[in-house]
């Protein structure tokens, strides 16, 4: 399959689940701050929290450089 738009999140990660990574690392933080941090809202970070929305690379980017990389663009695939 040839990538037409490589901000297409859907090639990439067809199967989202809810992301325990994501969950693990917010456990005694504020989901609140960190949306700040990564520039998007509250309500997104719940929904990708849950797994009901994908995320597009720019927001797993500033995901995964606000926690260190504790939640890297590999934690979003899924394990199939």
């Amino acid at each position: 399959m040839q990538v037409k738009n490589a901000l297409d999140v859907n090639i990439y990660l067809p199967h989202i689940r809810p992301m325990k990574k994501l969950n693990e690392y917010l456990e005694g933080r504020k989901a609140k701050a960190l949306a700040q941090k990564c520039g998007i809202s509250q309500s997104f970070m719940c929904e990708l929290r849950k797994g009901t929305r994908k995320p597009s690379f720019a927001t797993m980017r500033a995901i995964q450089d606000a926690t260190d990389g504790a939640v890297s663009f590999a934690d979003w695939a899924d394990d199939v």
